[in-house]
Order: structure tokens, then C-alpha cells, then sequence
């Protein structure tokens, strides 16, 4: 479970980040 739980946390913080890249280049 906690593998689980870990690449989900880890999918998601990578999304955030490129969300965050992104718009911040956009800007």
C-alpha cells in the first residue's frame, strides 16, 4: 500500500510541477 500511495504522491507532485513550469513560463 505504501508503494501505492507513494507513486500517486509522486504522479501528482510531478503534474504540479509541470503545471507550475509551464505557467509560469507562459507568463
Amino acid at each position: 500500500m505504501s508503494d501505492s500511495s507513494l507513486t500517486w504522491e509522486h504522479r501528482l507532485r510531478i503534474a504540479m510541477s509541470r503545471l507550475l513550469i509551464f505557467s509560469w513560463m507562459k507568463t
